[in-house]
C-alpha cells in the first residue's frame, strides 16, 4: 500500500456501498469476490440502504475503485473470451480500507449527541 498514491474521494453512496459490501465480504474471507456475490453483500447487509444497487451500478463502481488505493481486481475462471471472471478484493488491510468512512463515524457520533439532548 502506497499512501503516497491517492484516488478520488469516495463520495458516491453506491461507490461507499459497494466498497463496504467488498469489506464485509473480506472480512468473512470471501475475497476476492465475483461481482455477483459484491451485489448479494449489498442487498443482504445494506437492506436499510433506500434501494440496493443494481448490478450493472456495482460493476461501475467496482471498475472505478479498482484503480483506488483500496481495490484489486483479479480474473478467476475461465471466461468466454478467455479473460477469465473479474474477481475484486482489497489491497489494503480493513483497517485502512475503512479509512475513507471516519468522517461519517464522526458525523454520525456527532448527530447521536444532538439526538440525546
Amino acid at each position: 500500500y502506497d499512501r503516497g498514491r491517492k484516488s478520488a474521494p469516495i463520495s458516491d453512496v453506491t461507490e461507499r456501498l459497494t466498497l463496504l459490501a467488498l469489506i464485509w465480504l473480506a472480512d468473512q474471507g470471501e475475497t476476492p469476490a465475483h461481482v455477483e456475490d459484491v451485489c448479494t453483500a449489498c442487498e443482504t447487509q445494506f437492506e436499510e440502504a433506500a434501494s440496493g444497487p443494481s448490478e450493472e451500478e456495482v460493476v461501475q463502481r467496482l471498475n472505478r475503485l479498482a484503480g483506488s488505493e483500496f481495490v484489486e481486481q483479479t480474473h478467476v475462471g475461465d471466461g468466454t473470451r478467455g479473460k477469465g471472471n473479474p474477481a475484486y478484493g482489497l489491497s489494503v488491510d480493513i483497517e485502512t480500507a475503512l479509512e475513507p468512512f471516519e468522517t461519517e463515524r464522526q458525523i454520525a457520533s456527532l448527530v447521536e449527541s444532538i439526538e440525546k439532548s
